[in-house]
Formats: structure tokens, sequence, C-alpha cells
């Protein structure tokens, strides 16, 4: 049986980079990562508020399709990433991305007492489906976000549940655990995971030296702007 197992993960392994080089490539590209929110970042380090710049109609600093149309909070975490130059910026985000490819089923395959080659088969799966590939390519911050959503049913802590309000950035998917807190009336957790964007939110505002008030709606206003 273990020979088997190292067979089908040796198999599975050179399927794997054989999917992965032509996505590398591409990532690389002129045009890959036009989604990674890394201009709208860069935007904010100069203390430009980039809600406001694009709303008043300015796209000169912004790249290819990085609209910035997502809570503050995500525009503080990736300040890392903005203080690079671009092309490091995009190494650096693809490192991040791999590593929660890796890192989020291997940790959904413990919590379920997977053994060691259906864990692999999870990964397998879970790194070649197209879904996937499109996100990396993309350089969206969807596996990201699916990281700190998944951190409450991880994790039992205050911890996680706190984290797990960082999915809240990207409002279109963690919208979902906020109103699943709401219906368990699980309002401890549920107050926990507000305060990332709250805090995000204030950061942000100081930063960019905006009123609190028209910043608070920027975020909405732009996605229906885009």
């Amino acid at each position: 049986k273990n020979k088997l197992d190292l067979i089908i993960i040796i198999l599975l392994s050179a399927i794997a980079v054989s999917i992965y080089i032509p996505v590398i490539k591409e990532i690389f590209s002129t045009s890959g990562h036009h989604d990674f929110q890394w201009s709208p970042t860069k935007i904010m380090l100069e203390n430009i508020n980039h809600y406001k710049y694009m709303l008043q109609g300015n796209t000169e600093k912004i790249l290819m399709s990085q609209y910035g149309e997502y809570l503050h909070g995500l525009y503080i975490i990736l300040i890392p990433y903005g203080l690079m130059k671009w092309p490091l910026a995009k190494v650096c985000w693809l490192a991040t991305n791999l590593f929660i490819l890796i890192y989020l089923p291997l940790k959904l395959s413990q919590k379920f007492l997977l053994s060691k080659i259906e864990t692999y088969l999870v990964i397998f799966f879970f790194s070649c489906c197209i879904v996937t590939k499109v996100q990396l390519i993309t350089g969206q911050q969807t596996l990201f976000i699916l990281l700190f959503f998944s951190m409450p049913f991880l994790f039992n802590s205050k911890l996680s549940s706190f984290l797990s309000g960082i999915s809240y950035f990207k409002y279109t998917i963690g919208y979902s655990l906020f109103f699943y807190f709401l219906i368990i009336k699980d309002f401890k957790k549920l107050l926990l995971s507000i305060i990332p964007a709250f805090f995000g939110w204030i950061i942000y505002s100081v930063l960019t030296r905006s009123n609190l008030f028209e910043t608070i709606f920027q975020p909405f206003q732009l996605a229906i702007e885009n």
C-alpha cells in the first residue's frame, strides 16, 4: 500500500507541475495579476484616498482592472506589498497564494482526520481545479479571503473569530459568514468579527486624511460605479 501511495503521489506531482508551468508563465505576462489590489494600496500609501480618486474619474495611477472597490482593511493588510515594486509584489503575492493553497486544504484534512493519501488528493484537486488556476493568474484576493472565512470552522477561539472578520473585506464573499453568525445567534463571534473592518476603516481614513463619514460609504459607491 505504501508503494502504491508513493506512486500515486509522484504521478500527481508530475501532473501538477505540468499544469502549473503555463499558469506561472501567464502570471508573469504583462496581463498577469491584473486584479491584485496593488495600485490602490500604492495610492493609499501616498496619503491619497483611492476611492475618492477613482470616483472623480481618475485612472492614471490604476493598473489594469485593479479597481479598488473592497473594504478599507484590505488595503491596510496589503501595505507590505504596496511598499514593493510591482514585479516583486507579484512574486510575493503569488507565494502567499501558493502557501494558502497548501495550508488550507491541509488544515481541513486534519480537521476531518483524513489519511495522508486522502490529504494529498484533496490538495491536488484543490490546487489544480480551473477556478483556483484562474484565481492565481488574475491575482484575485479570493484564496486569501477564503483562508480567513474558514477560521471559525477550523479553530475554536476568540482569535479565529476576530480574524474571520478579514473575510468581510471582500464583502461579495464575507457577508455570508456575517449572516451565519447572525442566524445561529452567536453574537460574541459576530461582534469580534466586525472589529477588523472597523479598525480598517479608521486606519484608512487617518492615513488618507479623509472624513470618516465619507469613507464609510465609498467602497460601495465605487463598487456600484465599477
